[in-house]
């Protein structure tokens, strides 16, 4: 084949560590002073004072966790719980307390009035994915979902095999596979984007990260002018396969190791055993893939390929054609560097502001009452704490009687609930809420021995590249906040923080009221012994 003419857009130039970091006037990135283990860091570059916001940023990549997915509706760009307040509850009662439905169906018009979070915009394919907006939306499918939307697809295609296989096996193949879709597109954005009349130059690295308005503009210009992009990934296929190995290096220059050998203890059968299983995962993953993205073997079913027709289908194809190690590679990097996100459910605020905004008597209280109790139960219910329940009804068949048990228990579950006041059922004002909530001194006695659960909150995890080059210290200087009701993230300072010192975060929930040895314990699935200030000890 002859060698296709250099496009101006693709760039075989060295990369930093830091490339995909956008600028910060607050920290410098360098490696640790004093301990080779802790490799890069984020070092402050001027004194920051206690409660500081001084970073904020998207993930390069994201996906809501499928457990958490069945209990809240959210945008699956930005993770913002959508819909009203009515259209969430039964979200969560259809999942975790169906027999409830009947009632709830019959509730009075008007019941949740102005109780909009933000509007439910849901993919064209039909796959049951959801956006807040429709930049959400145009980001995601240019990003990524075109390759990877099963919505018509048949049981029998690749695609929707490859799905059913992280959903037994692991979440976090097909954020890898997410990635990879995103990074060809990235290296389709850099290549074709200086032959677009009126486009932009070559974005820069750190726009994987960007937030939705960015994002959405390039996208708007890839769909706008799809036809020419087509023709020009065509035409510079091999100076986009460059750029996307370029932007893959980048990649995995943050700290990773193959998936198939991360989590396990060194050496070992059970060990190997293990890996090897893994490594069968990865084969069939990378199978599935490359039928679904090239199309060889999929020319019968009856829906076709669609996203083997996708521009660039065949590049992301070839990622996975002789071998499934960047699969691998890139499932590591995020299995070992990814970051819980969580996005806090708005139903909680909704319900404390409905219960203090108006005198509530009568029919009100009861629906109240109501929606509050069956809440109880449905959270009872999907956290698995139910009393009595057995883990062979779940493999039982579903007959008369069984269906007769569940809802006999159920009620019996319900009626724990029945006496106890509105107030003892709402969960705990945070702290920012109390000084303006009249409810949260009501109830607080009952609230103690009830201990009512929160409305479910939108769980995640995503790769965010300035979490990804923080340490840990068992003693951080750094917390991670979502103020704004999606998966941006902001960095904020927990204390003063000096000139060059180190800005950490803890992987660990609570672990600063920890001991030495409950904190190695706690640590040991990261795969490392912990090396920060409070730990470290010169030899």
């Amino acid at each position: 084949m002859a060698t296709p003419a250099l496009s101006p857009g693709a760039c075989a130039g060295e990369f930093s560590p830091s490339t995909l970091l956008g600028f910060s006037p607050y920290f410098v990135m360098q490696k640790h002073p004093r301990v080779e283990a802790r490799g890069f860091g984020l070092y402050s570059a001027m004194a920051l004072p206690a409660g500081f916001r001084f970073y904020e940023e998207s993930p390069a990549c994201v996906l809501q966790h499928a457990m958490n997915k069945s209990l809240v509706r959210a945008c699956c760009q930005c993770q913002r719980v959508v819909g009203h307040a009515g259209a969430q509850l039964r979200h969560l009662f259809a999942a975790a307390n169906p027999e409830v439905l009947s009632d709830f169906d019959h509730l009075p018009s008007g019941t949740f009035p102005d109780s909009c979070f933000a509007p439910v915009i849901e993919c064209p394919g039909g796959c049951g994915e959801v956006y807040c907006s429709q930049e959400c939306q145009r980001v995601h499918l240019e990003r990524s979902h075109r390759f990877l939307c099963v919505g018509p697809l048949s049981e029998t295609h690749p695609l929707v095999a490859f799905k059913r296989l992280c959903l037994e096996q692991t979440e976090i193949l097909l954020l890898a596979a997410e990635a990879i879709c995103a990074v060809v597109t990235h290296a389709m954005e850099n290549v074709c984007f200086p032959f677009l009349s009126g486009g932009p130059q070559r974005p820069a690295d750190s726009s994987l990260c960007d937030g939705v308005s960015e994002a959405a503009e390039r996208a708007e210009l890839l769909h706008r002018e799809h036809s020419r992009v087509r023709e020009l990934v065509g035409e510079n296929a091999r100076e986009v396969r460059t750029e996307a190995e370029r932007l893959f290096r980048v990649l995995l220059d943050f700290a990773h190791d193959r998936w198939e050998f991360l989590g396990e203890d060194e050496g070992g059968l059970a060990e190997a055993s293990i890996a090897h299983e893994r490594k069968d995962v990865l084969d069939l993953a990378c199978r599935q893939l490359f039928s679904a993205f090239s199309g060889d073997g999929t020319a019968g079913l009856p829906e076709g390929n669609p996203a083997a027709q996708q521009p660039g289908a065949q590049i992301v194809a070839s990622f996975f054609q002789q071998s499934c190690e960047l699969l691998s590679r890139i499932a590591g990097l995020l299995e070992k560097t990814n970051s819980h996100v969580v996005v806090a459910s708005p139903l909680n605020a909704f319900f404390r502001g409905w219960l203090a905004n108006a005198p509530l008597a009568g029919h009100s209280r009861d629906v109240l009452a109501f929606l509050l109790r069956e809440k109880e139960v449905a959270m009872i219910r999907a956290l698995g704490e139910e009393e009595d329940e057995s883990d062979e009804e779940d493999e039982m068949e579903e007959t008369p009687e069984l269906v007769e048990r569940r809802r006999q228990r159920r009620d019996l579950l319900s009626s724990r609930f029945a006496d106890v006041p509105c107030e003892a059922l709402l969960p705990e004002s945070t702290a920012d809420e109390k000084a303006q909530d009249p409810t949260c001194g009501k109830g607080n006695r009952i609230r103690e021995l009830v201990r009512p659960h929160a409305f479910p909150d939108v769980h995640g995890t995503g790769f965010y590249p300035s979490i990804g080059r923080m340490n840990h210290s068992c003693a951080p200087n750094v917390r991670l906040e979502f103020p704004y009701g999606t998966n941006r993230v902001a960095l904020v300072t927990t204390r003063p923080v000096q000139p060059g010192e180190e800005l950490c975060i803890s992987y660990v929930d609570g672990i600063e009221t920890m001991s030495a040895e409950e904190r190695e314990d706690a640590l040991e699935v990261f795969g490392f012994k912990c090396s920060c200030d409070v730990c470290y000890r010169p030899r």
